[in-house]
């Protein structure tokens, strides 16, 4: 049986709420946590929100330690791997 972890998402705890609105860099706020179902296959997650995965995965930590590079893999290495 494949297990995605769906069941558990749907019940977040709060303190996981909080770490996605303050860890994340949003362009766009979400109000609304999680719209729809699983059953309808109308789910949802953050929807009003918008962030940018570039932004908060590369550019904060950059920004932060401007004298290290921030991706230090090549794709020739990732292959060597």
């Amino acid at each position: 049986m494949h297990h995605d972890g769906s069941e558990e998402s749907a019940h977040l705890p709060s303190h996981i709420l909080q770490v996605a609105r303050e860890a994340l860099h949003w362009d766009r706020p979400f109000k609304t946590v999680r719209s729809g179902s699983f059953e309808k296959g109308d789910i949802a997650w953050f929807p009003e929100g918008a962030l940018n995965v570039s932004y908060n995965c590369v550019d904060r930590w950059a920004f932060k330690h401007p004298d290290k590079v921030p991706i230090s893999h090549t794709y020739l290495g990732y292959l060597r791997d």
